[in-house]
């Protein structure tokens, strides 16, 4: 099985500020840094012992670490390229619902396509071994998804990645299978 751990909240999401590109803005909030060490505790308890990649971003990058000091940092798990949208707040950007509905028609100008997210994150799935953590976010996870399902991926926002939410998927005869989505360890804790 390879794990699929979207990062914990930051401070960039609260504000509600699309952020891709540059690496050492939008740390974790304290809410995150909860998230993040909750996914590392759930992991552990279902045995967890392979190796953890992480998107460069630091809200990324922070999340890793609550599984490791040892990760390996792969820009194929970097967030979706926003070109002109970079850096504003979603509630700014009329055009952002057109996007949400159909991201394959309707990318962000200057930004980067679905079809380009698919080919990293194939590259690295295809590519890790069995047991690891990819620390990433919500679109390049969800575009893993919708893909092992064959969904179109024009529906993506159809799938819900919380934040440090874990997913899953396992290789049968070739293909990917999805064994959980967006399960949220620290939620499950607050309600036990």
């Amino acid at each position: 099985m390879i794990f699929l751990v979207r990062h914990g909240e930051s401070t960039f999401n609260v504000m509600g500020i699309l952020h891709s590109s540059t690496m050492d803005e939008g740390p974790l909030s304290e809410r995150g840094r909860e998230e993040a060490a909750a996914a590392a505790r759930f992991l552990k308890r279902v045995g967890f012992n392979g190796r953890v990649y992480s998107s460069p971003l630091m809200r990324a990058r922070e999340t890793a670490s609550f599984f490791t000091n040892d990760f390996i940092i792969d820009n194929r798990l970097r967030e979706v390229g926003m070109g002109g949208w970079e850096r504003k707040r979603i509630a700014d950007i009329p055009e952002f619902h057109l996007y949400s509905h159909d991201p394959v028609r309707n990318p962000p100008p200057g930004g980067e396509s679905i079809a380009s997210v698919l080919d990293r994150m194939t590259s690295i799935l295809n590519e890790v071994e069995d047991g690891s953590v990819l620390v990433s976010h919500w679109l390049p996870i969800a575009v893993a998804i919708a893909a092992a399902l064959d969904m179109p991926l024009n529906n993506i926002y159809r799938i819900r990645i919380g934040n440090a939410s874990i997913s899953a998927l396992s290789r049968k005869d070739n293909k990917w299978i999805v064994e959980f989505i967006n399960i949220r360890p620290r939620e499950v804790e607050l309600a036990c």
